[in-house]
């Protein structure tokens, strides 16, 4: 070889299974930190207030703590099918994710984040990943307030009928236009959100249909929108 000439080397391509990898995990990241920034925002909102926190702070403090413990947990050992299913009525996890969006919100005086959940659904049970479900139901519920720029308010109502349990968001914000409402639940889709990715819609659609429910969505500009999400009610014993 000369002196100053550069040896070409051929330089093998991306084995199928390695990209596949690769992209595996690059998606399984882009995910974490999009449902991390929730719970990190509950901290930041307590931590202001942690001179003169009550034990409510320091419960929402610890709960938040919790579940971004969780979401890195649930990436960790995502490669040893790590997230568990449990049996169990929802109403104690929806609980939790409701307190923490009012710590969350609670610089937005207007907004006003309502739950009621109907009293038959307490003994009512389903088969979810409670990390997932969380996460969900945060993420969701982000959208909404999202959506409203001023007074405003988000319902959060949980119902069931003979097939399935239904948790329903809904919100008066600015509403979606049907040209975008069809697309949402496809990565990369918001629904113009200021760094918006569209993952909280397409995490959601998944987890639901995984569990062999579904996320229904409803909307209309200038009034609102409502995301449903449909989980499968189970009767009688069942195996964990």
């Amino acid at each position: 070889m000369r002196a100053g000439q550069v040896e070409a080397r051929q330089v093998d391509p991306p084995q199928p299974c390695e990209s596949a990898r690769v992209k595996s995990m690059l998606e399984a990241a882009a995910q974490v930190a999009h449902d991390i920034r929730s719970p990190l925002a509950t901290i930041q909102v307590i931590e202001k207030a942690l001179v003169l926190s009550s034990a409510e702070e320091r419960l929402l403090l610890r709960n938040a703590i919790g579940r971004i413990r969780e979401i890195a947990n649930s990436l960790a050992e995502s490669q040893r099918e790590m997230k568990c299913f449990s049996v169990q009525p929802l109403s104690g996890l929806i609980d939790d994710v409701v307190r923490e969006k009012r710590a969350q919100y609670r610089s937005r005086p207007a907004l006003d984040l309502r739950y009621q959940i109907d009293q038959g659904t307490y003994t009512v049970n389903v088969k979810v990943q409670p990390v997932e479900f969380r996460r969900v139901l945060s993420n969701l519920i982000d959208n909404s307030v999202d959506s409203i720029t001023g007074p405003g308010i988000v319902s959060v109502t949980c119902g069931a009928d003979r097939e399935f349990l239904q948790v329903t968001i809904s919100d008066t914000g600015k509403g979606i236009c049907p040209e975008l409402l069809h697309k949402l639940g496809i990565k990369g889709v918001t629904e113009g959100k200021t760094g918006g990715s569209g993952l909280g819609v397409s995490h959601a659609r998944t987890t639901l249909e995984a569990w062999g429910g579904r996320l229904e969505l409803a909307s209309e500009v200038g009034k609102g929108t409502v995301a449903t999400l449909l989980i499968p009610r189970l009767t009688g014993p069942q195996p964990l």
